[in-house]
Formats: C-alpha cells, structure tokens, sequence
C-alpha cells in the first residue's frame, strides 16, 4: 500500500494562520492584563515642624516606647591633668628678670624647685651664677622656661649656651635635672615674657575642653559597641583650676592643673526619633505623614541629672518634616493613564508639591502607563 499526501486548501492555512496570531495577542494582551504595572516614587515636597521636647534618660532596659523616657547611661568621671602653656605677654628689660634658663627634668619623679634656688656651674658649684625668680613643678621627663635673677648680671652672658647644675639637690640626682642656657643668655637687651589675664583663661579654656573629651573617652570604655556611637552630653560637677603663676608674672612658660568632676549622660538616639516621630504624628491631619527626621538636625542641653536615681533631663530641639500621606492627596491617578515616563515626571512636578519623582515599569519594555486605575502605584518616598 502506498502512502498519500494530504494536502489542505490554502483556505485552512489561512484560517489556522489567523488563530494562532489571535491566540499570540489574546496571550499578550493577557500577560499585559497581569503583569503590566508601573510604580510612581515621590519626594513630596514637606513642610518643617520644629519641636522642643524635655526626655528622660533612664538607665536600663527600656521594654516598650515610654511618652518622653529613652534608655541611656549616666556615669560620674573624675580627671586631673596638668599642662605647660606659653605666655604671651612681652615687655623690654629692665626688669627683676635678668634671662631665663631651660630646666629639664629626666628624672623618674616630678621635682619642685622653690623660688631663690641656686643655678651654678659645674666647675665652680659654690659660685651661685644665679637664682630662680619663682616656685616651679615639674613633671617627670619635662622641661620648663623659667625666669632667672643673676648674682652678677655682669658676668651672666659668659654662661651663655651652658649646662648649670642645682647644687641644692643630692649629688646623682643632679645629673637628671638641671637648667641649660642659651646662646643669647645675659647678652645685652632681652624682651621679658609674661602671663596675661587672657592666657590664663585660655589655658583654663583648653584643658577643660581637653577633660571634657577624655571624660567621653572614659565613658566609652565601658559602653557596648553599638552604645559608643550615642550621644553624650558632659557637664561640670565640680572642678578645681590653679596655675603656678599668676596675671602679670615674669615667665615665658606657666604650668596649669586642673581637677575636674564631670557627669556624663549617654543615651539611645533611635529612642529618641521614635519619640518625635510619635510627637510629631499626634500633631498632623489625617492627610499628613511624618516624612523624614534627620537627627543630624537635632540638638541637646542637659537640664538636670539625678545621680542617685540614675536619671537625666535632656532638652532635644529638633527638625522633622510633614508630608502628604498618600500620592493620591498630590494627583489623581486618572491623569496620569496612558502616559510616558517623562510626561509622569513633568504633570507631577507641576502641582509645586513634589520634590522629585521616580517611574519604575514592569516589564521594563512598557513605554506608557496601564489604562487600568489598579496598575498604578503611588508610593510615598521617605
């Protein structure tokens, strides 16, 4: 038996052409039906909403969101540190100072050196070349200018650029701490350096901005990872500030030493922004959002601390934002159907109350809006 071809009119391939191109659309306009979408991201444009609110820095776990109570630590620090300053003060001789000598102490202990202490030379150790004109302190491994009244000013400048040694300290302990001259020492005309009013409160300034930052430091020390990045709020307790000369003394160089006993409030910021984003919501109509808040725009002022109950008053002013609540509030979504991604970004600009604007298609290969409401999200960017 032989086979046989069948071969159908032109009529059928036609016809069988025609449904399956229908069935290629009614399958394309199906997954568009499904699939197509777009998403509109909006930056509305906010309103500011300034706000002060007093919290309560509460050592501890804190379970849940307390009206105005953050969790935090409260530590007590107490510091002392002693510094050498410059004085800036100058005046030209005469004067009761006839130089100044370099004393160096590289001896394993301070050593104070009252005023009238005898500087002399090595060589001649009963010939007193001159005196101290103050009461110094210095710290071990230090040097310190210090004024000088010369026994025969006639004879100083042959000491100049010399090693002199203090003949009122115990034998060995000479060879570690002794005054060293320069080479203009006793040498005609000198400029006379003194402490001014200005220079004492620079130094008082300085070091206890240098015990305000170490006081953080030690803080830290004892904080987990995650609680050193809090803030940290440090006031005074008590403190203590002395200088070894006074406003008008003839020295090139004065030593400060302060005490400090300072409190230091650290506390959980993420708290903090949960309790102004809860503020701020209770303040705004029901078609309003709070957008963002920036703790970069926040400050803080301790108002009070209680060492016993271990907590703190921290005033917070700061900065959040107000927003639209839903994109539909800016725009309604009939006008923005059947429209390219540019002519979204320009009618949404236009309203004057969105600050930027992103449209993500779904397939990426859409060149316009769905015509169907549902298919298009308005989302609210943070």
């Amino acid at each position: 038996m032989s086979r046989r071809d069948i071969i159908l009119p032109r009529f059928y391939l036609g016809l069988a052409s025609t449904f399956i191109a229908a069935s290629a659309v009614a399958l394309l306009a199906t997954l568009y039906f499904v699939w197509a979408r777009v998403t509109i991201s909006i930056v509305p444009i906010g309103k500011d909403i300034e706000l002060a609110e007093v919290l309560t820095v509460q050592e501890g776990t804190i379970n849940a969101l307390q009206d105005g109570v953050v969790a935090g630590k409260i530590q007590v620090v107490e510091m002392t540190d002693k510094k050498i300053f410059s004085a800036s003060g100058s005046k030209q001789q005469p004067s009761d100072v006839s130089g100044e000598v370099t004393i160096i102490n590289n001896y394993s202990k301070e050593q104070t050196l009252i005023a009238t202490t005898r500087l002399a030379s090595a060589s001649a150790p009963q010939t007193v070349v001159a005196r101290l004109s103050r009461t110094v302190t210095l710290q071990s491994h230090t040097q310190l200018r210090v004024p000088i009244t010369a026994e025969n000013p006639d004879t100083l400048s042959s000491f100049a650029d010399s090693r002199l040694i203090i003949p009122g300290l115990w034998g060995p302990l000479q060879e570690h701490i002794y005054a060293q001259t320069d080479a203009s020492f006793g040498r005609g005309p000198q400029q006379i350096a003194f402490v001014t009013d200005q220079d004492l409160q620079t130094a008082a300034a300085e070091m206890k901005d240098a015990l305000y930052q170490q006081a953080v430091g030690n803080v830290n020390q004892g904080l987990a990872q995650n609680e050193t990045l809090w803030p940290k709020l440090v006031t005074v307790d008590s403190s203590d500030m002395q200088f070894d000369a006074a406003a008008g003394e003839e020295t090139s160089e004065f030593t400060g030493t302060m005490t400090l006993k300072a409190v230091v409030v650290a506390f959980d910021e993420n708290q903090v922004i949960a309790q102004v984003r809860k503020k701020i919501k209770s303040t705004l109509p029901a078609d309003q959002q709070v957008g963002s808040v920036d703790p970069k725009n926040f400050t803080y002022s301790l108002q009070g601390y209680d060492l016993e109950k271990k907590t703190a008053e921290v005033k917070a002013n700061v900065v959040g934002r107000a927003v639209a609540s839903s994109g539909e509030e800016i725009v309604d979504k009939y006008e923005l159907i059947g429209l390219t991604e540019q002519e979204v970004v320009d009618k949404l600009l236009q309203t004057g109350a969105v600050e930027s604007v992103t449209v993500t298609f779904f397939p990426s290969w859409l060149k316009k809006t769905p015509r169907i409401l549902g298919k298009i999200d308005l989302v609210i960017a943070q």
